[in-house]
């Protein structure tokens, strides 16, 4: 089978369907060994399209011929506009070391360990030394305020005009303060979505809950589903008394019910997960009057904390808040936030 490009010809000769072989590959975390999250399995596709894409301007066509062809490829991806280019390899470590254990596909552990594995440990090291040196490009440094910017600038945004709450503004000042208002969780892309329940409800462990209480009161976040389930499991998340005012406000006035989800269009449809962070950044842009992303809201409150000095005890305490590890949080440190308003 022959299929063409532009620019690239390849005979097709090994169909593999990703989505399950992903599902078989396990991972060890903790000690123990897991099979990889639905989260990190969906981002690992997500890759792989892109590099088809930036090839064939097309997803991932059920063979895995382009990615053998590992000249292209890399030449491809150090050729790309994207950031951190090892997130690119690394689905691809996964699923050539994983399909190199059958005869058939023995062939590919020259590729990976000859040619792909080195390309991800030079993109590794290059990262890490962007990292290390751990401050924010001049250019981009009115993206990120300090907490006491953040926390003035939110107090003077209001949902209501005479008493009568504004939908959209109500919205935006209820994603904000997940990002800066509770202190037991900084969401990645999370909230995307997140079912209504109470505790009679029959949880699914594919989905991710918002409790309420007998009187209809936010109780805690039951986190399922996210990129470091495989290591850290599911999550209770206690509420702060600022978010849960808000979710009282915003759960009547949209009169949402159980079993909905809590964040929809205006058509009343759950939202893409891409065009969720789209709106995570209009809520930021509108509550605190800059462009900033969730990742840079997560370098902000991992720099503060730094600031203040904290012991190894309480860090290890605050990689729960972040679902992630200590060395990830301390790449999230930026050192040169402005500390005056």
């Amino acid at each position: 089978m022959e299929a063409q490009n532009q620019t690239y010809t390849t005979t097709y000769d090994y169909p593999i369907n990703i989505l399950d072989e992903f599902k078989l590959i396990t991972t060890f975390t903790q000690k123990q060994k897991q099979p990889l999250s639905p989260t990190s399995i969906l981002a690992y596709i997500q890759r792989i399209d892109t590099i088809y894409n930036l090839i064939l301007k097309t997803k991932y066509n059920g063979f895995i011929d382009l990615l053998i062809d590992y000249k292209t490829v890399i030449n491809a991806i150090q050729n790309s506009k994207y950031r951190n280019l090892k997130n690119y390899y690394t689905p691809i470590l996964k699923l050539f070391n994983h399909l190199a254990n059958q005869h058939k596909y023995n062939f590919l552990k020259d590729i990976l360990h000859n040619q792909y594995y080195p390309e991800f440990i030079k993109q590794q090291n290059i990262t890490n030394t962007q990292l290390n040196d751990n401050k924010i490009q001049d250019h981009n440094l009115e993206r990120y305020l300090n907490i006491t910017q953040i926390h003035k600038l939110y107090n003077q945004y209001s949902y209501t005009n005479n008493d009568e709450i504004i939908t959209l503004r109500l919205l935006y000042k209820l994603i904000v303060a997940f990002y800066f208002y509770n202190p037991n969780w900084i969401p990645r892309n999370d909230l995307v979505h997140i079912i209504i329940a109470n505790k009679n409800t029959t949880l699914d462990s594919k989905n991710n809950y918002l409790i309420l209480n007998s009187k209809n009161i936010p109780e805690h976040i039951v986190l399922n589903v996210y990129k470091t389930y495989s290591t850290y499991g599911q999550r209770i998340i206690k509420l702060s008394t600022t978010i849960k005012k808000l979710l009282i406000d915003y759960i009547r006035h949209l009169h949402k019910n159980f079993n909905d989800v809590l964040f929809t269009t205006g058509n009343n449809t759950v939202y893409a997960k891409s065009s969720f962070s789209s709106l995570v950044a209009d809520a930021f842009k509108h509550v605190l009057q800059v462009h900033m992303t969730i990742d840079i809201a997560r370098h902000i409150q991992v720099s503060h904390f730094n600031s203040t000095l904290p012991s190894n005890n309480q860090r290890t305490q605050y990689s729960y808040v972040l679902l992630h590890s200590l060395d990830v949080a301390s790449q999230y440190v930026k050192l040169n936030i402005p500390t005056h308003t």
